[in-house]
């Protein structure tokens, strides 16, 4: 298979305050190789907000699955494998899986994937997401990362950028996955000037 059941269910989650957790090596080789071999360059569209009371953010967004449907636009741009893997996290063994592994019966939800880029000077304020999406999982495709490029998730104890529980570089070894609750506050710090390749990841929104 492309992605380890194996050891997403065998992969203890304790439900805390933090409502974060960090997972490792879930998608298989030679599929992960593929993956970042062909992980899209074109198609992605900037978004960006600077002001009000939401979040605010920068990056580079390009949906491949929009509730529960192929974004068709998409098929010029991504490679077949990506709609695998696509096809893959709506099938019935990874839900089950993944409900099974976090106690959150994942079975009724609407489900987004979509591809995000960060380039220099992208990053995403402290936020808790919307009251509608339960569960994100994010898969990283860089497979080198240096510390000094900035792009970290951070997750936080609080709205403050500086309370800090613990920090994930976006290299291909993780994947984390956020519970939607009103202490699950976290960020994507900025991406450097001095980085020297885009930040690149997978989100996958499962919607109420």
């Amino acid at each position: 298979t492309m992605i380890n059941i194996l050891s997403l269910k065998h992969t203890f989650y304790q439900r805390d305050n933090n409502c974060c957790r960090i997972m490792t090596n879930l998608i298989d080789n030679p599929y992960l190789d593929q993956l970042i071999q062909v992980y899209p360059k074109e198609g992605f569209t900037h978004c960006l907000r600077n002001e009000g009371s939401k979040k605010h953010y920068s990056f580079w967004i390009q949906d491949i699955i929009l509730r529960n449907r192929i974004n068709n636009t998409a098929k010029k741009n991504v490679a077949n494998i990506w709609f695998n893997f696509a096809e893959f996290i709506l099938s019935k063994d990874y839900i089950d899986c993944l409900s099974e592994s976090t106690k959150v019966n994942l079975k009724e939800m609407e489900i987004n994937i979509s591809f995000y880029k960060f380039e220099k000077g992208d990053w995403v304020s402290p936020h808790i997401d919307n009251s509608d999406k339960i569960l994100t999982q994010i898969f990283y495709f860089n497979d080198f990362w240096s510390r000094d490029w900035g792009g970290y998730f951070n997750l936080l104890g609080s709205k403050h950028v500086h309370d800090v529980h613990f920090s994930v570089p976006p290299l291909v070894t993780f994947s984390v996955l956020i519970f939607r609750t009103d202490c699950s506050w976290h960020m994507v710090t900025p991406v450097t000037d001095i980085s020297k390749a885009s930040r690149l990841s997978v989100q996958i929104e499962f919607i109420k």
